[in-house]
């Protein structure tokens, strides 16, 4: 899958280490459990899932259908996380994006289910 290009699984990883990682246009992305972390040239904090009101894709089909056409695959797509007053922009490689946006998705979902439920 690394090979691939569509990011790197670490399934032995325990609750605190990453779970998926995958290098973007400028750093790299590091998805645990509860959240997430973005590095580059500045890294930032980790961001919890619980603090997440949206993540945003930007694939469409005419896009996806020019990529297959073109048979070109080492590009970068934006991706956005939202946050109450802010938002993260990711420009994440075409191969990785499905792996990310469904996991950015589904761990966000039992996060906001799981304190739902608490709360």
């Amino acid at each position: 899958m690394e090979a691939a290009g569509r990011g790197r699984f670490h399934p032995d990883a325990e609750e605190g280490q990453v779970v998926f990682s995958t290098d973007l246009e400028d750093g790299q992305l590091d998805i645990y459990i509860d959240g997430f972390a973005v590095g580059g040239r500045e890294p930032l904090s980790r961001i919890l899932f619980v603090d997440v009101f949206s993540v945003t894709s930007h694939l469409n089909a005419p896009l996806f259908s020019q990529a297959g056409r073109s048979g070109k695959l080492d590009f970068y797509l934006p991706l956005e996380v939202r946050f109450e007053s802010s938002n993260v922009p990711l420009s994440v490689p075409f191969l990785a994006y499905s792996n990310v946006l469904n996991i950015l998705v589904g761990l966000r979902e039992d996060w906001v289910s799981q304190v739902s439920r608490e709360g």
